[in-house]
């Protein structure tokens, strides 16, 4: 087995997919009614793009710590992992708010989906900085260098802005395994709501296809992170309105084969996940799963559901895992010794972010989702109070 084999993803995302099905994780389901009208496919396929992005990194650890560099993996599967979950994920994003649009004529509750957004997203981010910068004030002797905490109002601005070095800590970034830069590409995403608004009254399929047909044009003028996320975003604004027009009652029953095979082609066909070809074969992939494919079952699966309800937690702490599993640790050496060793200590690691995210969603992001669920109605009765007083 070497280090970017196969084998290690399959077995432990076996592993990982047994012990999650267990009674032991059954605190991590979502109480009845938290999330109605759920997806159960998109939930579990959710909890599968958190792991994979977690081999990606654990598949670069190896080259990180033998020689510094944080670099792609010589790998294709391992860079599609880390890559194409992202990608998978914006088309995520993308389907869950544009179809929010769509449902609402574009006048949702604005109120309620921002509020909502910095409720959920904002008290795990805060926890992971503030876990962050215990490490670096261990790290720098609990001393002020420069520059000093003059970076750390960009780390708390949840993830718009790529905070620099703490304290004069060298790539602070990468004690979070450099994850964050994607929640600055999903807030421009929802800042960008009110004006896609204005649009989704009108015939929504067309104008989610025009936004993804534009992203991949962009792509294939600069194969570029920022031109790739519109795609991303906007396929699955395409699948929203599919979804929206019966899509998922047309899906015919050999979907799923048809959803491996093009899984299987990505793979086979791609080196990197921003590329038109395969942004066109992710989009296939997300818009049958979108429309009820679910991986022979996999997908709607106990463990899968479960993983993503998770699933923010596993991909922003699993840098902080990796950190203090391996960066100067006697781990470091054990993983370097053997493709073995490496990928046994990463499965440790693997289920102690399991634990970590599970008590996290647990006693942060549900008491999180809450506290702005009771904020986003006290401010829409406090404006539809002042919305009722005379004018003077």
């Amino acid at each position: 087995m070497g280090y970017y084999s196969v084998a290690p993803y399959l077995v432990g995302m076996g592993v990982i997919l047994t012990l999650v099905s267990t009674p032991l994780f059954r605190w991590a389901d979502s109480p009845p009614g938290l999330t109605p009208g759920r997806t159960l496919s998109l939930d579990g396929l959710r909890g599968i793009l958190a792991m994979s992005v977690f081999f990606h990194h654990a598949a670069i650890y190896h080259a990180f710590l033998e020689t510094g560099a944080w670099v792609t993996p010589p790998s294709r599967l391992y860079t599609l992992l880390g890559q194409g979950g992202v990608a998978l994920f914006f088309m995520i994003t993308g389907y869950l708010f544009w179809s929010r649009l769509v449902q609402g004529r574009g006048k949702p509750n604005w109120l309620s989906l921002y509020t909502g957004r910095v409720f959920r997203l904002g008290p795990l981010y805060l926890f992971a900085i503030g876990v962050m910068c215990l490490i670096i004030a261990s790290r720098t002797g609990w001393r002020l260098h420069p520059p000093g905490l003059h970076p750390l109002p960009k780390w708390l601005m949840l993830g718009f802005f790529q905070g620099g070095d703490i304290n004069g800590y060298p790539r602070a970034v990468i004690l979070l395994a450099w994850v964050t830069w994607t929640l600055r590409y999903e807030w421009l995403f929802y800042l960008s709501l009110p004006l896609l608004a204005l649009v989704a009254r009108r015939p929504h399929v067309a104008v989610a296809a025009a936004v993804f047909v534009v992203g991949l044009i962009l792509v294939g003028l600069r194969n570029e992170t920022p031109m790739a996320s519109i795609a991303t975003f906007g396929a699955g604004m395409l699948a929203g309105s599919l979804r929206e027009i019966g899509f998922r009652n047309r899906l015919p029953e050999w979907a799923t084969v048809l959803l491996v095979v093009m899984l299987l082609a990505v793979i086979g066909l791609c080196s990197t996940a921003y590329s038109p070809l395969a942004l066109i074969g992710l989009t296939g992939v997300f818009l049958l799963i979108s429309g009820g494919g679910t991986l022979f079952g996999l997908l709607t699966s106990r463990a899968a559901v479960r993983l993503g309800d998770i699933s923010f937690g596993v991909y922003l702490l699993q840098g902080l895992v990796l950190t203090l599993f391996f960066q100067d640790t006697p781990l470091a050496v054990s993983s370097l010794r053997s493709p073995e060793e490496h990928w046994a200590f990463m499965l440790v690691a693997a289920l102690s972010l399991l634990l970590v995210a599970t008590v996290t969603h647990v006693m942060i992001e549900r008491p999180g989702i809450a506290l702005g669920k009771g904020f986003a109605r006290t401010l829409t009765r406090w404006v539809a109070r002042s919305d009722l007083q005379p004018a003077t």
